[in-house]
């Protein structure tokens, strides 16, 4: 009885060594793959803002429209980036990194038209307040 133990013990021993080998290997094979085929995150600014009527009461809907202000130097891919004010007044946009400006449009209907602009150096976060006012029509 001892003997049979002794060697089932040996038997699951070996099975349970060969299955953590393989499945190591396997396991390590598979999170390889995955991380050659996943995109790498890339560095980016970050632009938040919120919104606001005449009596600073937040403003939701207002349609924000960014573009890149052009450089004739180099061209880029996408050069405009659309979102809007959520039911709080707020958004945020990704934008590219480096020393770049861009032009903020805010418009809502019966507010008057507004830009701004704003420059980045690097990968960097900045807020700003928009104040909207009422169209005089």
């Amino acid at each position: 009885m001892n003997l049979k133990n002794q060697n089932f013990q040996k038997i699951l021993l070996i099975f349970f060594s060969l299955t953590f080998t393989l499945n190591t290997q396997f396991v390590g094979n598979v999170c390889y793959s995955f991380s050659k085929t996943s995109k790498e995150v890339q560095p980016y600014s970050l632009l938040k803002g919120s919104c606001f009527d005449q009596r600073d009461l937040s403003l939701s809907g207002v349609s924000i429209t960014i573009k890149l202000q052009l450089d004739l130097n180099k061209r880029k891919s996408k050069q405009k980036w659309q979102t809007s004010s959520d039911r709080r007044g707020e958004f945020a946009a990704r934008l590219p990194t480096g020393k770049r400006t861009f032009v903020i449009t805010a418009k809502k209907k019966g507010f008057q038209l507004l830009e701004k602009k704003i420059s980045f150096e690097n990968a960097e976060q900045q807020h700003i307040i928009i104040r909207m006012k009422l169209s005089k029509y």
